[in-house]
Formats: structure tokens, C-alpha cells, sequence
């Protein structure tokens, strides 16, 4: 038997369980294996899929603090649990509280403190730039998640602003939690490009 599926990142064929195609590049997997490894890459594709949504979802929310979040930057933040937004927020006004901050905030205040610890615990949050490490206007919300004890931390990418650059990605990863960088970076960048230019020129 022979099954196919086809997708934007190439054509996949499992022949009798013995390989699979990736864009005409064959794998090499044993019969056993086979059907496990066709699943293992339909769900794979799906959490990419998804995490490029999520992503989205943070740039667009980002854009909603324009104009009141200068000098610092433009962040939006989604908090998912099981493929569904339970909370979400951005970053606004400048001095305000940021992104992860609000987000968390909104999952507080739709299930109740206890509950809201519940759930984040097994919930994963997307970011479209890295978590502030240090104190400023605000508190650190690299310190935030590890409290709330966030299952996975999604980041776009990372802060080159001296005080962060990599800080609050090392907290995080520090306290346990599971995360990925690199998820719509380019989009990322762009969005604050005025800001990374001022702080990168320092």
C-alpha cells in the first residue's frame, strides 16, 4: 500500500513501511516504525503550523500598543492550552504593565486566581520578543512565568537590549520550563525595527 500526503513543506510517501519522501529525499525507517513516524510527523507539522498562528496573533496585539509604548518596544503575548487562547494581551502604555503581564492578567480574571494557576501550569505561552529579565518601570516577567510555572514559552526572539539579550530565555529554561525561539523572527524584527536599531547603536 501506498499513502501520500502533500503540504507547503514537500511531499511525504510511506511505501510498504519502508521509507518515507521529504521532497524526494528518502528516510530510511523499518516496517514497524513507519506508521509511527508518519504520525509522529502530521502532529509535528500541526504544532508548527499552530505556533506560526499563535505567533501571528502576538505581532498583531503588538501593534495595538503603537504610538504609546516608545521607547520600548512593541510586544504583543498569547497564553494557549490545548490549541485554545485563554488569554492574551500587549504591551501599553510605555511604563505599563508588559505583555506576558496582561496575558496572565486576563487568564485571572476569566477563571479566578486558583483555577488561573491551574491552567497556565499547563498552558503554553507565545511572545513575540523575549521576556524582560531585569527591574525597570516593571518587574521582571521572565520571574512571572517561572512563578506561574508555564509549561512552554514560545519566543519570536530574543531582547539585545543589554539588560536582557538572552536573560530572561536563560530564566526560563533555568526553572524548568520547555522553549523555543525563532518562531516568526524575521516578522518580529521588523515590527520593532526602530527600537532594535536605537538599542543595538548603544
Amino acid at each position: 500500500n501506498e499513502y501520500s500526503i502533500t503540504s507547503a513543506r514537500g511531499k511525504w510517501i510511506e511505501k510498504k513501511g519502508i521509507q518515507f519522501f521529504r521532497s524526494g529525499i528518502p528516510v530510511k525507517v523499518n516496517l514497524m516504525e513507519g506508521a509511527w513516524r508518519f504520525i509522529l510527523w502530521k502532529a509535528y507539522f500541526c504544532v508548527m503550523n499552530n505556533d506560526s498562528r499563535y505567533m501571528q496573533r502576538c505581532l498583531d496585539l503588538a501593534l495595538l500598543g503603537a504610538g504609546t509604548v516608545s521607547p520600548n518596544p512593541m510586544v504583543g503575548a498569547v497564553i494557549v492550552l490545548q490549541d485554545r487562547i485563554i488569554g492574551e494581551g500587549y504591551t501599553s502604555p510605555y511604563g505599563g504593565p508588559h505583555a506576558e503581564v496582561n496575558a496572565i492578567s486576563a487568564v485571572i480574571a476569566a477563571y479566578g486566581q486558583e483555577e488561573a494557576e491551574r491552567l497556565l501550569a499547563q498552558s503554553t505561552l507565545y511572545v513575540s520578543l523575549e521576556p524582560c529579565s531585569h527591574f525597570g518601570k516593571t518587574p521582571p516577567c521572565a520571574d512571572l512565568l517561572v512563578r506561574y510555572k508555564v509549561k512552554c514559552g514560545v519566543i519570536a526572539c530574543l531582547d539585545p537590549f543589554a539588560a536582557v539579550n538572552g536573560k530572561g530565555l536563560a530564566k526560563l529554561t533555568a526553572a524548568g520550563i520547555a522553549t523555543r525561539v525563532g518562531v516568526l523572527e524575521k516578522e518580529a524584527l521588523w515590527l520593532n525595527r526602530r527600537f532594535f536599531t536605537r538599542v543595538q547603536a548603544h
